[in-house]
């Protein structure tokens, strides 16, 4: 695997070529889920991925990233319950539980809509 900084040099070469195309980032980067979300801010076909990272990465700063961006850049978030990997009961309740703050909009925007959005396009 190449070191993180190579890889988003890597990826942000890919989507420079390919501006026209929706990309879809699996994991949001994960732990560096803000120097993606930094890189790509702008790059309007790109989004994140948060379905694994939201479950897996509980209790740690990571999560307080997360919310930071589903709730400042929840037009261009996907997530879903990354089942099998992740138990859906375990996905739901996480839902409920870290996202009870979140308006309905922008829940419902990660959790289907923006999909929704790009399979139609």
């Amino acid at each position: 695997q190449l070191p993180n900084h190579n890889q988003l040099n890597l990826l942000s070469k890919l989507i420079n070529k390919f501006k026209k195309q929706k990309i879809i980032l699996m994991h949001g980067g994960g732990i560096d889920i803000m120097k993606y979300y930094e890189r790509f801010r702008f790059c309007n076909n790109v989004y994140l991925d948060l379905s694994y990272t939201f479950s897996f990465f509980q209790n740690y700063s990571t999560t307080k990233d997360m919310l930071f961006l589903i709730n400042k850049f929840d037009k261009r978030i996907v997530m879903g319950s990354d089942f099998p990997t992740i138990d859906f009961k375990r996905f739901k309740k996480t839902i409920e539980t870290k996202l009870k703050k979140i308006t309905k909009r922008k829940r419902e925007r990660i959790l289907f809509k923006n999909m929704k959005k790009l399979t139609d396009e």
